[in-house]
């Protein structure tokens, strides 16, 4: 049987910026399936990012709705601190693991009744968030990125660019059941880092990222929106099945 996916929808969203007034989306209807892999694309300033932010809720329509069906995760993911481990900004990306775990410890060394209830209640969390085998969902993930999993030992601030751009994707699949955005994630990769980013995303279901990287694109998007000077569009296919859709008008 098929699995309904719920769709993202855009109906006659308005949206523009203030000062300067900038009109970036007027009367914009869009239905994004949660299960395709959309590739963005688009010239600078023709809205890619505004678009992503609209689907994340931090930016609101002027008039129009956006209906999000599912929570929605951000990459870049925030690193609160860069002298982390890269395990540690990876765990705490998904889940306050250590956090609850320090906290389960200290209530079942003063085991009151109080504390037994609050045990079982963060139990639930961390176990519903996959606390349990964590470490070895990130190891998995990192070796299908192409990223050795003794990296997860050092800190954060001593990973290179590319590193550390393809071990914050890494959360957003290891979230259960958010929706990942992903804007411009090619910006800091050399070829290699993006065809393995390309490969890694391919095997993935379900997330938009915002690209200039044709190459990349045609590696692991199965639907293409282009944001286009006169409207917006969306293709079936990777990035060479859009240009050869606009090179045929």
């Amino acid at each position: 049987a098929e699995v309904f996916m719920p769709s993202i929808q855009l109906d006659t969203v308005d949206y523009h910026y203030a000062s300067p007034y900038t009109e970036v989306f007027s009367a914009l209807s869009l239905q994004i399936d949660t299960d395709w892999r959309t590739g963005l694309v688009g010239r600078n300033g023709r809205g890619k990012t505004t678009l992503l932010q609209l689907v994340r809720g931090t930016l609101h329509p002027a008039h129009g709705t956006v209906v999000v069906p599912v929570p929605t995760m951000f990459f870049p993911v925030p690193v609160v601190d860069s002298l982390m481990t890269v395990r540690e900004v990876v765990r705490s990306a998904v889940a306050p693991f250590t956090a609850w775990e320090q906290r389960m410890e200290r209530l079942l060394s003063n085991p009151d009744e109080t504390s037994i209830a609050e045990y079982g209640d963060l139990l639930e969390r961390y176990q519903l968030a996959g606390g349990y085998d964590i470490d070895a969902r990130i190891e998995r993930e990192f070796e299908a990125i192409g990223l050795d999993a003794a990296m997860l030992d050092r800190s954060w601030n001593s990973l290179s660019g590319g590193e550390a751009t393809r071990a914050a994707i890494v959360p957003l699949f290891l979230r259960a059941g958010v929706f990942p955005l992903i804007d411009e994630p090619t910006n800091h990769l050399d070829i290699e880092g993006r065809r393995m980013l390309g490969n890694y995303l391919k095997a993935k279901n379900g997330f938009i990222v915002a690209s200039h990287d044709r190459a990349f694109l045609d590696a692991c998007v199965d639907h293409v929106i282009s944001i286009n000077r006169d409207d917006v569009r969306t293709v079936r296919g990777n990035y060479s099945t859009w240009r050869a859709d606009m090179d045929r008008e």
